[in-house]
């Protein structure tokens, strides 16, 4: 019986044009990133993906950053292709996100508020 399990969703990693850095072969790019720019609702799926594949462990999961000329910095998780179960949680969560473009409503509802993007209407006492 093997552990094997190939995401339907994922992408292998690729050596990028102008590249110049640490590689990836053998490891799938999870559906989410984050970057210097990223907005509340980004950075609300990037803390559901990493929560859901159980964190960085460096052996199946590894936060990748790297420098990037026009917005900083970019972060993306690699997962080891031997890693079958970080593997199906990506392959689940890159499938709901090609159905609704959020993992979870009430957590960026909360980043949303704690990094002031929402408005507050107050009513005013006349």
């Amino acid at each position: 019986m093997s552990n094997a399990y190939t995401p339907a969703r994922l992408r292998l990693w690729s050596m990028p044009r102008y590249y110049h850095g640490a590689t990836w072969e053998g490891h799938y790019v999870a559906p989410v990133g984050r970057s210097r720019d990223s907005d509340s609702l980004e950075l609300s799926n990037w803390q559901v993906q990493l929560e859901e594949l159980g964190g960085e462990d460096g052996e199946a999961v590894t936060v990748v950053r790297e420098n990037h000329f026009l917005c900083g910095w970019v972060e993306w998780v690699a997962i080891a292709s031997d890693a079958a179960k970080q593997l199906q949680v990506a392959d689940r969560l890159a499938e709901r996100l090609e159905v609704y473009p959020c993992l979870n409503e009430e957590r960026w509802s909360a980043l949303q508020l704690e990094l002031g993007e929402l408005e507050l209407e107050e009513g005013e006492d006349d």
